[in-house]
């Protein structure tokens, strides 16, 4: 039971969106969807609220869902502050959306589902959990930045930001596999703890070049920010305030994470930091 009320901001939000998703199917009246979506929303920020105050250390049981997901202070600050976001971007979409003739549900849908993503993100220890709670995000997100069906700029936007976020999740992918390839870990901890070692650098040094270039693309850093103008400019005002407030929490959480536990050593931090980190040669 403990177990589950850990969980519950993550359950909150799927389940919201789920109920949501049939509510928008089999009701025409669209009026109360941002309120509701809102609500979802809210009732995630109190969970995680609850969660904190009660003492993440007096819950047992943790360790079932370790290293997949990491329930600690951490993730449920990251997922009150996604909440926050999520739900104030729902109440701006109440009135946008209609005002421009474009309300339809599935935006409410999405908002949900990519946030439940950006959650699974902030909380993921391993590089399944990890990747999987990226592409849900970064899913919602492309659609919502493509919602102006009509309008040109808006389908730039999101096809340049399909093809490059589909070209950073590519170099993410090849980063992990060689840390796999080098560790025979995908849990960041293990991860984390063999590259101390020292053993296999050529290869994590690589490794570690392709997972910086996946992550710093989602949280649009320079060089890999040349999506975000177009991405901004033709998404739907609620959109782009989600993404410049959900999406970039989301990824942040996804790199202070990984960089603090894969390459939070000294070896990875700096050449000159270590004296036994062994030479590359040509």
């Amino acid at each position: 039971m403990l177990l589950a009320f850990a969980l519950s901001p993550l359950l909150v939000v799927a389940v919201g969106a789920l109920l949501l998703m049939l509510a928008e199917a089999f009701s025409k009246v669209r009026a109360g969807l941002a309120l509701g979506t809102a609500i979802v929303f809210f009732a995630g920020l109190a969970f995680s609220a609850s969660v904190w105050l009660y003492g993440i250390e007096a819950i047992p049981g943790l360790e079932v869902l370790a290293p997949w997901l990491v329930i600690d202070k951490f993730s449920m600050f990251m997922n009150a502050l996604l909440c926050l976001g999520g739900g104030l971007a729902a109440l701006l979409a109440g009135g946008y959306l209609p005002e421009h003739k474009i309300e339809r549900g599935e935006f409410y849908s999405l908002l949900l589902f990519a946030t439940f993503g950006a959650m699974m993100l902030a909380a993921s220890g391993d590089f399944l959990t990890l990747f999987i709670g990226l592409e849900t995000m970064s899913i919602g997100a492309y659609a919502m930045t493509a919602f102006r069906r009509t309008s040109p700029r808006s389908a730039e936007g999101a096809l340049k930001y399909f093809l490059l976020g589909s070209f950073a999740a590519a170099l993410l992918l090849y980063g992990f596999a060689l840390l796999y390839g080098a560790t025979g870990h995908t849990d960041l901890a293990g991860v984390g703890a063999s590259i101390k070692t020292g053993e296999n650098a050529p290869m994590v040094l690589v490794a570690m070049v392709l997972v910086l270039a996946g992550l710093v693309f989602k949280v649009s850093a320079v060089p890999f920010h040349m999506w975000t103008p177009d991405a901004y400019e033709g998404a739907p005002t609620p959109a782009t305030t989600y993404m410049a407030v959900a999406v970039k929490s989301g990824a942040f959480a996804m790199l202070l994470r990984v960089l603090l536990t894969c390459f939070g050593d000294a070896r990875s931090m700096s050449w000159s930091s270590s004296a036994s980190m062994p030479t590359l040669k040509c």
